[in-house]
């Protein structure tokens, strides 16, 4: 699939990301390097320690229940987060109790806000719709 986006797209591929929950760094790496993907968004309950094994081509997804762990999170985890700048550095989605993702909730406006000033490239995800996603753009 990645090479047929690739020669449909040329250079206007966008970046190609997989989405791990809980693999090892070498299922990552070795998916990353068959499938041809550029980064792992590393969505489940994975260390620093991974994060740093996958060398700034990986970003964690937190799923703070609060600002303050959100802060706590980002402390824990951005020494190991991608310093390229085509990479974001972290990704907020909203904390749903036993899921990963995908639940359609939003992070609040401030815990976007309290991480945005300790993150330098914050991706927000989860509850976007037409409706709002300016409001966060624009943030």
């Amino acid at each position: 699939m990645c090479g047929r986006l690739r020669a449909e797209l040329g250079e206007r591929t966008p970046m190609l990301v997989g989405l791990f929950v809980n693999e090892g760094v070498g299922r990552i790496s070795m998916t990353l390097g068959k499938v041809g993907l550029r980064a792992a968004q590393l969505s489940g309950d994975e260390s620093a320690d991974l994060l740093k094994e996958l060398r700034g081509i990986g970003f964690k997804a937190i799923r703070p229940r609060s600002q303050a762990e959100a802060l706590e999170d980002a402390a824990y985890f951005l020494p190991h987060s991608p310093t390229e700048s085509a990479f974001p550095s972290m990704l907020l989605d909203a904390f749903s109790a036993g899921q990963y993702g995908g639940t359609g909730h939003q992070a609040s406006i401030e815990t976007v806000m309290a991480l945005k000033a300790v993150v330098p490239r914050l991706m927000v995800a989860g509850g976007l719709t037409p409706d709002n996603v300016g409001e966060l753009v624009r943030l």
